[in-house]
């Protein structure tokens, strides 16, 4: 009995073993039924972290598509919140934190960039000119078109008390130019008008101090208009674009500034302002000024003294008088040819035949040729 259950065992065992070894039969081990849903929502998880960092990075890379679902996350961006540009479009801003109040802004406020018609210009009776501010909404609320130009005081009682000056949308940092038409008085004298903006809802505000106006400040002279007193308030420009004023005796760009001991062709040094011109240094470069609009009186002419300056021996310029009267197109008027002789000239135009008429005065000097050493003065231009 013995010797029978041994030999029962091991053939047992020889058994199990060949049945080991034989292809296909099914092995006992056992198996996860959710496997396939847990690889699933793994693959898943890692698709969604994928996306989440490229979302997060400054160039997002598309991703391929894909069977399971994905998740966005948008961006954030770090604070301090900077304003955008004056050419940019705003776009929404998520921050990571609630604004502080160093980071906070007031609804409506303002900020300058620039503007026309410099303060004391001078103007005849009558005239109207435009006047041009350019602000920046620095507050953190929409310019609407229900945003109104306010005339809060000043010397001119027909002046409308609120002016339309947008009818688009003004977003935080954008800029915005508001233009004004002034009618001067015909009585001689200073004056000066103050304005501040006023919000859909009645409210008044301006700068970081909402008490603060802008203004246009201007002169009505009764005899004779002053080119030189008031050239910076025209509008320079060459065909290199629009120049600044005053400008540098020098720049290739073309240059305007005046002097009030100017040394003329001849080398007597003068007492009287004179503006010196120089065209933009290119073959028949030109410089051109816009004076803002006069109302000219009967009897009047324009006058100047012309001439190169003493050391532009190659000196060989033409000097243009034009106009243009509202938004029609520039007329000439005379125009004068100026070469270093040693000598200066005065010139003369009668403009009677304009009298009554608001016109914007044009004054162009063109290099003849060249315009290697074209220096060119108008000794006291006036118009008398």
């Amino acid at each position: 009995m013995k010797h029978f259950s041994h030999s029962i065992t091991v053939s047992l065992c020889l058994a199990l073993l060949l049945a080991a070894c034989i292809p296909g039969i099914p092995s006992t081990t056992q198996t996860d039924p959710l496997e396939p849903a847990r690889t699933s929502a793994a693959q898943t998880v890692e698709a969604m972290t994928t996306q989440i960092v490229l979302t997060a990075q400054a160039e997002v890379t598309p991703l391929p598509p894909t069977d399971a679902p994905t998740a966005t996350v948008p961006a954030l961006v770090e604070t301090p919140i900077t304003l955008p540009t004056e050419t940019s479009v705003p776009t929404a801003i998520v921050t990571a934190q609630p604004p502080t109040s160093t980071t906070s802004l007031v609804c409506d406020q303002a900020e300058f960039v620039s503007e026309t018609i410099p303060d004391g210009s001078q103007f005849l009776p009558g005239s109207i000119f435009i006047k041009t501010w350019v602000l920046r909404n620095v507050g953190s609320c929409i310019w609407t078109p229900g945003y109104v130009l306010e005339y809060t005081r000043g010397d001119i009682s027909t002046m409308l008390s609120t002016q339309t000056f947008t009818n688009t949308n003004i977003l935080p940092g954008q800029t915005v130019s508001i233009a004004i038409a002034v009618t001067t008085p015909v009585d001689a004298g200073k004056y000066r008008l103050d304005f501040r903006l006023r919000n859909a809802k009645g409210e008044s505000f301006s700068f970081k101090n909402p008490a603060s106006t802008f203004w246009v400040d201007f002169e009505v002279v009764t005899s004779t208009y002053s080119l030189g007193d008031n050239y910076c308030a025209a509008e320079w420009s060459s065909g290199a674009g629009p120049l600044s004023c005053p400008g540098n005796a020098g720049d290739t760009r073309g240059y305007v500034y005046s002097d009030l001991t100017p040394k003329l062709e001849n080398n007597y040094q003068d007492d009287e302002i004179a503006l010196w011109l120089g065209p933009q240094a290119i073959d028949n470069g030109y410089i051109k000024g816009v004076f803002p609009a006069q109302r000219i009186l009967p009897n009047t002419k324009f006058e100047a003294t012309i001439g190169c300056a003493p050391d532009s021996k190659d000196c060989n310029a033409v000097i243009a008088l034009n106009y243009v009267e509202g938004s029609g197109s520039m007329l000439p008027l005379a125009t004068w040819t100026e070469t270093n002789d040693s000598t200066f000239h005065q010139v003369s135009y009668d403009l009677n035949a304009l009298a009554g008429r608001n016109i914007r005065l044009i004054l162009i000097v063109s290099a003849n040729g060249s315009a290697a050493g074209d220096k060119v003065h108008l000794l006291k231009p006036v118009v008398r």
